[in-house]
């Protein structure tokens, strides 16, 4: 069967404090759907989940909120980097189990983070899903803040920068290597 695309992490610039120990809180965690080959042109799906008030029975509610955004393959302004971790097999398998991942409401500390995570361990135990993929949670929550700390030491986000007609700083964890820098 030919794969549909690819399945990234992605890191976003976020505001506030990190609560998390390891601080991976410090970026908003998405995952993106893209196409195997990029242009200026190509489009992708990002999908994730946010925290916003919410008008239940008239009462105003902090509740978490999935989402589903087109989004060019490019650099958004807010995209620090992505993180390639697998080879989609179907399309639709994949975003049901976005679609279905629990949204945890009422637990303390639960995040967009964590949301990637149960996303991300439903989605290596459906074989319909996913092709070649990397399949260990803490390999990619550590390559991740491995690779978004690095670019960020190198001056890659500085202001100064022509940001434009940059490429999103992407690292393959399949064939592990930087696919742009």
């Amino acid at each position: 069967m030919a794969d549909e695309g690819r399945l990234y992490v992605a890191l976003y610039a976020r505001g506030g404090r990190p609560r998390m120990a390891t601080k991976e809180d410090k970026f908003h965690w998405a995952f993106i759907t893209g196409p195997d080959y990029e242009s200026p042109e190509t489009r992708a799906t990002r999908h994730h989940v946010t925290h916003g008030v919410e008008m239940i029975d008239g009462t105003p509610l902090m509740m978490w909120k999935y989402c589903e955004q087109d989004i060019p393959t490019g650099w958004t302004g807010q995209l620090l980097v992505r993180v390639l971790i697998g080879e989609v097999k179907s399309m639709e398998r994949v975003t049901f189990v976005f679609h279905n991942t629990p949204l945890k409401h009422d637990t303390e500390g639960w995040n967009c983070v964590k949301w990637v995570e149960e996303a991300f361990m439903t989605i290596t135990q459906d074989d319909k899903a996913l092709g070649e993929a990397v399949t260990d949670w803490d390999d990619i929550r550590n390559k991740a803040m491995e690779y978004v700390d690095e670019k960020i030491k190198s001056g890659r986000f500085e202001l100064c920068r022509d940001f434009e007609n940059d490429d999103v700083p992407t690292w393959d964890m399949v064939s592990n290597k930087e696919l742009s820098t």
